[in-house]
């Protein structure tokens, strides 16, 4: 097998196809026990890949708003002695990238001060 040969394999499908290959629907029972059912066909394969591929997706882009901004400027603000850009990081799940694109946002927009080689300015 050679390198373009693999090129040609989609491995986010083939990972879908074989994690629903083996995956068991779980069934929470109102007397809180819990059933495991293993259902075989074309049809239940096909929607266990297609929740599989829905869930690989994520959250999908999120809505930079006013408000969603103040919260980034309390979190960071909260956390300032102790890496703030961490927290923020933290609290909405995001790379360290996207947690300083927040915080640049809220800069702009005058919730957080300007900075100057990590240090905040006068």
């Amino acid at each position: 097998m050679k390198q373009l040969d693999l090129r040609a394999i989609g491995v986010a499908e083939m990972v879908e196809e074989v994690f629903a290959a083996f995956a068991t629907r779980i069934i929470l029972e109102e007397d809180g026990s819990i059933t495991a059912v293993k259902e075989a066909g074309e049809r239940p394969h096909i929607e266990t890949v297609r929740a599989i591929a829905e869930t690989r997706k994520g959250k999908g882009a999120r809505k930079i708003t006013q408000a969603f901004l103040e919260e980034v400027a309390a979190i960071y603000s909260e956390n300032a002695g102790q890496n703030p850009t961490q927290a923020v990081q933290r609290a909405f799940d995001v790379s360290p990238r996207m947690a300083g694109n927040y915080i640049r946002k809220a800069r702009d927009l005058g919730l957080l001060p300007e900075v100057t080689d990590g240090r905040r300015r006068s």
